[in-house]
């Protein structure tokens, strides 16, 4: 059971240093909705830098990926000698990449933008593209946040990628607090690229001081290692760039609605993140360069044991986010981000987007675990599938709810769209792994299901007593949410332990 006692520890490390860096990231949030708000500035600002990161945010990602299982190859081939000469080229040959991706986004802003905001006027036009510009640069950042990640976590260590999120967020809180009035949106785009270098910086120092790496540098394009990551980066970047559609879609179909659609998105789905990214991103980071590792085939019982294990966690936190997103969205919002430019119509309506962003929490957290799943088993082709059928479902589905329920079909869309792929998906793993027991993950899954519903009718409980005795303000809302989550997730976890799920 080495592979579970692996993952149990070094999720556990995540979560001990993720947790402070997602809280600190969240803080970033509700200062951005205080000082910004949710309006057309914000909503520019938001294309704008998901434009800027778009495509070096997904092959950063991928490169992360792909760099584990080479970098277990080579350490089995060639130890650690070989693993300094592959990041010498690695290093070299990303760093040209990067220049001409960071020169390609300067010089074709405007097609970029115009994809991404297509509803926006000639002024918001204007202005994304100017702030596209000022965040060209961070291109280099993620290049090298990327490569220095890939190597760390290839050796199973993760705190410096924690402790670099703490950086990132804390760098924008800094700005936001102290320059935001100074420099506005334009200093908040270059504060950007100085928080990526942070996190690259952060992931760099242990790979220099402590595995004693000095780069040189050497290029050679055809050496294998390059050439094998090359092919296996290609096929994971088309599975992301399809998965950050999803994200961009929802963005250009906000773009069309009323102001500060994209902002309101953009809220809610930061609380989504808050409330589930801390555990199941932990997880599914530390148990794929476990899964890198081993063969289902020779190990089959380790890994359906430690398989098993990831989607009982995932349940333990899915199932009470969901609940507590459901029934109490609304005080949620409001106590995070209801003060200086964020209204309370504003509350409402990212709230009404919380909720049905709140039902797919469930098909995006197995989402993370199928697609690392699949990259594990050296598996490319399936992801690009499953990316490609949830792009798909999300335009239609986006399409509808908006003509049916408004701006909230957005987020339902999302959510319906990723939970159908995320079922196909650990459907299709299981027949081919048989890792899912099915008679006993029925049964835990109805006692889940059943310690759910006792949850949700202590929220209710307790928020029309705490309405009835203290009002509809923000005093209500705080002791609504805290004495719910208290009584709440008492309730959920005691059902749990009682009918041992």
């Amino acid at each position: 059971m080495m592979s579970f006692q692996t993952i149990k520890k070094q999720t556990q490390d995540l979560l001990t240093f993720g947790l402070f860096a997602r809280l600190l990231n969240f803080l970033k949030g509700i200062l951005l909705a205080f000082f910004i708000g949710a309006n057309f500035r914000t909503d520019t600002y938001l294309v704008a830098f998901s434009a800027s990161i778009f495509l070096i945010g997904i092959v950063a990602d991928a490169l992360i990926v792909s760099l584990i299982p080479i970098y277990h190859q080579i350490d089995r081939r060639d130890g650690k000698k070989g693993r300094f000469e592959f990041t010498h080229n690695l290093i070299s040959y990303w760093t040209i990449l990067g220049l001409i991706l960071m020169v390609l986004n300067f010089v074709l802003a405007p097609y970029i933008v115009r994809i991404f905001g297509p509803g926006f006027g000639p002024e918001g036009y204007k202005q994304a593209v100017s702030l596209f510009r000022y965040g060209a640069p961070i291109v280099m950042a993620h290049v090298y946040r990327a490569i220095f990640a890939g190597y760390l976590q290839s050796q199973h260590l993760f705190r410096a990628g924690a402790k670099g999120g703490v950086a990132n967020a804390l760098i924008y809180i800094f700005y936001l607090v102290f320059l935001s009035r100074f420099f506005g949106l334009e200093g908040l785009m270059v504060t950007g690229i100085f928080a990526v270098g942070a996190q690259a910086y952060m992931l760099a120092k242990p790979v220099f001081r402590k595995q004693g790496y000095r780069y040189k540098p050497i290029l050679v394009t055809n050496d294998r290692s390059i050439i094998r990551l090359n092919r296996f980066l290609f096929p994971i970047v088309i599975g992301l760039g399809i998965n950050q559609l999803n994200q961009a879609i929802d963005n250009a179909v906000g773009s069309f609605l009323a102001e500060g659609t994209i902002a309101e998105l953009s809220y809610a789905k930061d609380i989504i993140d808050l409330f589930v990214g801390v555990v199941v991103m932990s997880l599914v980071t530390a148990i794929f360069p476990v899964l890198s590792e081993k063969d289902h085939r020779l190990d089959k019982e380790g890994m359906d044991h430690s398989l098993r294990y990831s989607l009982r966690l995932i349940s333990m936190v899915v199932v009470p986010a969901t609940v507590m997103l459901l029934v109490m969205g609304q005080p949620i919002v409001r106590i995070f981000y209801q003060r200086g430019e964020f209204t309370a119509q504003a509350t409402q309506a990212t709230s009404t987007m919380l909720v049905y962003y709140a039902i797919g929490i469930i098909g995006t957290s197995l989402m993370l675990l199928v697609t690392r799943l699949y990259y594990a088993n050296e598996n490319t082709t399936e992801p690009i599938v499953l990316a490609a059928f949830a792009l798909m479902l999300n335009v239609i589905f986006d399409i509808i709810f908006v003509l049916w329920i408004g701006p909230g079909g957005i987020a339902l869309g999302s959510s319906l769209s990723v939970i159908i792929t995320s079922v196909y998906g650990i459907y299709d793993l299981n027949s081919n792994m048989g890792f899912i027991h099915w008679k006993d993950i029925s049964l835990r899954s109805l006692k889940v299901l059943l310690a759910g519903v006792m949850m949700a009718s202590v929220l209710v409980i307790t928020m029309s007593s705490t309405t009835h005795y203290l009002g509809d303000s923000l005093l209500s809302s705080l002791v609504m949410v805290v004495v719910g989550a208290v009584l709440g997730l008492g309730t959920f976890f005691a059902a749990i332990f009682v009918t041992r799920a």
